[in-house]
């Protein structure tokens, strides 16, 4: 007969499964039924007819809610392609300015590489000539 000491530990069959995540959720307001109707984030109530049918009672308000509804949609979708333009255009300026900025660095490491020959190895030979001043007789 096996012992048990102490209370007895549970198995891992027996616990409890982790809560399901939940998915964000957001507002948004229907104003053919006047009612607050929740929808996942992402989602565009406008698109999908179903959830209109659920939301609306048949009239004619819904009708021409629909095709505002329709229309606002497609003004979206406008806005998208326009905004991705817009992006496009942000990111090749982004990478012309960077192109710049590169071969500006390449023209300052030239010309700090041209005042240190300068400076290092031309002066020496400058400081054996006489000056303009001295070649012209005022000093």
């Amino acid at each position: 007969m096996p012992s048990h000491e102490g209370p007895p530990q549970p198995s891992s069959a027996f616990r409890a499964p982790p809560p399901a995540p939940v998915r964000p959720q957001k507002q948004a307001f229907t104003s053919h039924s006047l009612s607050w109707v929740s929808f996942p984030v992402g989602f565009l109530p406008a698109q999908s007819p179903q959830l209109l049918e659920l939301c609306s009672p048949p009239s004619t308000h819904s009708c021409a809610s629909a095709h505002r509804l329709v229309s606002e949609v497609e003004e979206l979708h406008m806005s998208l392609d326009a905004l991705r333009e817009k992006l496009q255009e942000a990111e090749q300026a982004l990478r012309n300015l960077e192109d710049t900025r590169l071969s500006m660095e390449k023209d300052i490491a030239i010309k700090t590489n041209s005042l240190f020959i300068d400076r290092q190895k031309c002066m020496a030979h400058r400081a054996r000539y006489p000056s303009i001043l001295q070649l012209a007789g005022y000093q």
